[in-house]
């Protein structure tokens, strides 16, 4: 979500305790756009496993998201 919307905190922060709730911990909440940098942190502790801004390179985006659904899926194995 972006922060032009305005709606990006309350949409990220608010999605991985519900989804928790749900049994939803295999799903991961990933955040991009232009979200200022002294908000990842508190999005992190909120529940995004990823966050990224503007310039991120597509294909390293897409290897650390892949990354991290192998990481769910191998600890949700185990």
């Amino acid at each position: 979500m972006s922060r032009q919307w305005r709606n990006y905190w309350g949409f990220s922060a608010g999605s991985s305790p519900p989804l928790k709730a749900e049994g939803g911990d295999d799903i991961l909440v990933v955040c991009g756009g232009v979200i200022p940098p002294q908000d990842y942190e508190a999005l992190r502790a909120a529940g995004a496993s990823a966050i990224y801004g503007p310039g991120t390179n597509i294909p390293h985006a897409a290897s650390e998201i892949l990354g991290l659904i192998r990481k769910k899926r191998a600890a949700a194995a185990a």
